[in-house]
């Protein structure tokens, strides 16, 4: 993926992602007549280049193709933002709010701000913005429920970056409190009450002590909040050319804001730059929302399994999912 600026030849290919954003993304927050006057199929090409003409106007790019597009004024506030429905949970909305928000910044912004509906709403709150006051807005004598939203302009966006031996403590309480709260209801309870931060530092030492570290962490407000530890394959029958995650950690209470995206994003870059062309996990069959989060990034069953005994009564079969890495 590559942000990019405008170019007039785009007009077409981003409204065609505006307008399938719409229909597809939001159209359950909102009736068909709403829908419609919003994201007309008829749109007007003209009008939409006059308006990607003014403020700055950013697009990713995929494999030649509009990803997403973001405009921005010099005010920090960020009028459009739509992420085209194949291309989204892949960390395309946050790398355009984070170089439109560079740009602002660059340009003497103080504040950001947004008029967000009620689909982009939890992606936003991810991002740190919060609600400055929920609104009803017309457009062409239709009446749309939306927030205002704004951030601080000093705020950090949630960012991974390589882990380091400070941040040991941090992961250790981090992998506690997903355990128990993913696993609850699959593995023994006793054995989940049991689980303290020191269990965790003998496996994630080495990983942060490799050169370079085989973990990336994601830090919110200037916190810890997730993690994900990757490495060379441990499976007999794994390719030399195929990496493996061990572990995509993120604090349940930021669960579904995109942090684990971000991570998953942050280690397949890294595993590519090592050279690995595919990349593997192995996760537990009985947790469908794990299971779910690795589809949405591209993963899927290659067939292989296993049964994971260790903290439970009862043996739990694990499932191991694969995708390749562009």
């Amino acid at each position: 993926m590559v942000i990019r600026g405008f170019r007039d030849g785009d007009v077409a290919d981003v409204v065609r992602c505006f307008t399938e954003s719409v229909r597809t993304i939001a159209a359950p927050y909102y009736d068909a007549r709403q829908i419609d006057t919003w994201a007309p199929l008829d749109a007007n090409l003209v009008a939409w280049h006059e308006r990607l003409s003014n403020g700055e106007v950013l697009v990713a790019d995929v494999d030649g193709a509009v990803a997403g597009f973001v405009r921005v004024e010099s005010s920090g506030y960020v009028d459009l933002l739509y992420v085209h429905p194949a291309h989204v949970r892949r960390g395309v909305g946050m790398a355009l709010l984070r170089a439109a928000c560079s740009w602002a910044l660059a340009n003497g912004a103080k504040r950001f701000d947004a008029s967000v509906s009620l689909a982009a709403r939890p992606f936003f709150e991810a991002a740190g913005f919060r609600v400055e006051r929920e609104q009803l807005v017309e457009h062409k004598g239709v009446t749309f429920r939306n927030s205002l939203m704004t951030m601080d302009a000093g705020a950090e966006l949630p960012s991974c970056r390589d882990a380091t031996l400070a941040d040991l403590h941090a992961l250790a309480r981090v992998h506690v409190d997903v355990w128990r709260s993913a696993y609850a209801g699959i593995m023994d309870p006793s054995f989940l009450a049991s689980l303290a931060p020191e269990h965790a530092l003998v496996r994630l030492r080495p990983a942060l002590e490799h050169r370079p570290p085989l973990v990336v962490v994601l830090e919110h407000e200037r916190e810890v909040v997730g993690f994900t530890r990757f490495g060379p394959p441990r499976d007999a029958d794994a390719s030399s050319r195929v990496g493996e995650v061990f572990a995509c950690s993120v604090r349940p209470q930021y669960w579904r804001r995109g942090f684990g995206r971000q991570l998953m994003l942050g280690a397949l870059a890294r595993l590519a730059a090592s050279g690995y062309e595919g990349c593997t996990l192995w996760v537990l069959e009985q947790n469908v929302r794990a299971r779910e989060f690795y589809a949405a990034l591209g993963f899927a069953p290659d067939g292989a399994t296993r049964v994971e005994a260790a903290g439970t009564r009862y043996p739990l079969p694990e499932l191991r999912y694969s995708r390749v890495i562009q």
